[in-house]
């Protein structure tokens, strides 16, 4: 099949509600809730959220069965509001969610050597002994000063 994209993942918010659009981009997380799997999908402009029902279509619901992190996927599907709680106020796509047609993995990828929080906590990590060994320096450095 061939796929066309009609816009990036941050590039429309719930007036689009109602309209079909087509996305690629990477998996960053998904969650099977035993029969609906929800998929973030996160492309160079943002991430958007896209639902996977298998009453709306069952080879999507297959497809997405198979879907890790990283995978790079094609999905279309109709624009829809969130339902109330399920909003996230800290995305700009926050308020909608893609109610997933098609799907397509266009790109497996084999198990991270490291997860993104992992990756998240490493930095931390280095920040923290990076100001230990400096104030450690300092110390040191005052303590000669004074003889």
């Amino acid at each position: 099949m061939v796929w066309n994209r009609s816009c990036y993942c941050d590039q429309f918010t719930k007036e689009a509600v109602g309209k079909e659009v087509s996305l690629m981009g990477w998996v960053q997380t998904r969650r099977d809730h035993g029969g609906l799997i929800f998929i973030d999908l996160r492309d160079r402009e943002g991430l958007v959220q896209l639902v996977v029902d298998p009453q709306r279509s069952n080879p999507a619901h297959d497809e997405a069965r198979k879907v890790r992190t990283e995978y790079v996927i094609a999905a279309r599907g109709q624009v829809s509001l969130r339902p109330e709680g399920t909003i996230n106020p800290n995305l700009k796509t926050g308020e909608i969610e893609v109610l997933v047609q098609q799907m397509e993995i266009l790109n497996p990828c084999r198990a991270l050597p490291f997860s993104e929080s992992l990756r998240i906590f490493g930095a931390a990590l280095i920040r923290w002994r990076s100001t230990a060994s400096l104030n450690a320096w300092a110390s040191k450095t005052e303590r000669l000063r004074r003889g």
